[in-house]
């Protein structure tokens, strides 16, 4: 069986994971188990990059942008 790091999707990161992402669990009324995790990651917001067609309301965003949510839902 191959291992996880051979699977998904692999794309190079906008943003340095091991100093600018952090997942903090939530362990509920001192349990052992946590119940939760949340995702932080430190990455510079760009805006849409531009209009799929004039006068549209559907914007492309930036590779980065499109590279940080499919980071981030990896992880």
């Amino acid at each position: 069986m191959a291992g996880i790091g051979t699977r998904g999707i692999h794309i190079k990161s906008p943003f340095n994971v091991e100093t600018d992402a952090r997942v903090f669990l939530y362990f509920p009324n001192g349990s052992a188990k946590a119940t939760a995790a949340f995702l932080a990651i430190s990455a510079e917001y760009q805006p849409l990059e531009r209009q799929l067609k004039p006068g549209s309301k559907h914007y492309k965003a930036s590779d980065n942008q499109v590279g940080l949510l499919i980071i981030a839902a990896n992880i």
